[in-house]
């Protein structure tokens, strides 16, 4: 089995988009009480070590996030999300994620804008509602205020990921 080398970065201002899956991609965050309590988790971990979560969605069995990195390494704030996830959610009785997960360091706002079209396309491209605001669990409504996005805007130009190559 090949060894997976992370990058790392130590900047506090480095932006990554990050994948986490859940194990078997069990559909553990069908419930929007249960993605409400994800986010908030993952929230309070990030701004432990004085990051920012920039955007994300959380899917039925997977969450895309994007994050200033903050004053430790992204790798440890996952460690500590996913070790605090498991014990409030399944006590020591298994695990709710995948053992590694997926990370891209955004390079300049060309690719931080493919990151966070993706993401809130997300739910759209898996069928789980027709507009991004329909999905409450996911930062689209907020970039949306912000005049990042128009009303009626689906995403549905993205035809892969941006780690793909996708636009």
């Amino acid at each position: 089995m090949s060894q997976y080398i992370r990058a790392q970065f130590d900047h506090p201002d480095d932006i990554y988009f990050l994948t986490l899956v859940t194990k078997d991609r069990h559909l553990y965050f069908d419930s929007p009480e249960v993605r409400k309590m994800i986010l908030e988790a993952f929230d309070h971990h990030t701004r432990k070590q004085s990051g920012e979560v920039i955007a994300w969605v959380i899917m039925p069995d997977h969450l895309h996030i994007v994050i200033r990195q903050g004053t430790n390494r992204f790798s440890h704030l996952i460690r500590q999300f996913k070790r605090g996830t498991n014990l409030a959610f399944l006590g020591k009785q298994g695990t709710l994620w995948q053992p590694r997960f997926w990370e891209h360091r955004v390079r300049d706002e060309q690719d931080l804008r493919k990151y966070l079209d993706y993401i809130h396309a997300n739910p759209v491209l898996a069928g789980l509602v027709e507009l991004p605001e329909d999905y409450e669990a996911s930062s689209y409504r907020i970039w949306l205020e912000r005049g990042e996005y128009s009303m009626g805007w689906q995403g549905t130009d993205i035809k892969e990921p941006p780690w793909k190559g996708g636009e």
